[in-house]
């Protein structure tokens, strides 16, 4: 299984629970919120982090663009 950090696993436990919650992803700055990190910064790196690890995948030009890839389900 690959691994990632805590803030990662924090991060794509947010996005899921948001999005069966509501239907749709959050945005960066409702996650930052969500889980009170202090910098827009530290969520993007996180993301991309995810995003390169292929837990989630990153629609270009949307707003609420972030798709959980069933292979999350699974594996955390």
């Amino acid at each position: 299984m690959r691994q990632i950090t805590r803030l990662q696993r924090n991060v794509l436990a947010f996005v899921a629970g948001h999005t069966e919650a509501i239907g749709y992803s959050p945005t960066v700055r409702e996650i930052q919120s969500g889980l009170k990190i202090k910098n827009v910064g530290t969520v993007q790196a996180a993301l991309k982090g995810l995003e390169s690890k292929r837990f989630i995948e990153r629609r270009k030009r949307a707003w609420r663009n972030i798709i959980i890839l069933q292979d999350y389900y699974t594996n955390v």
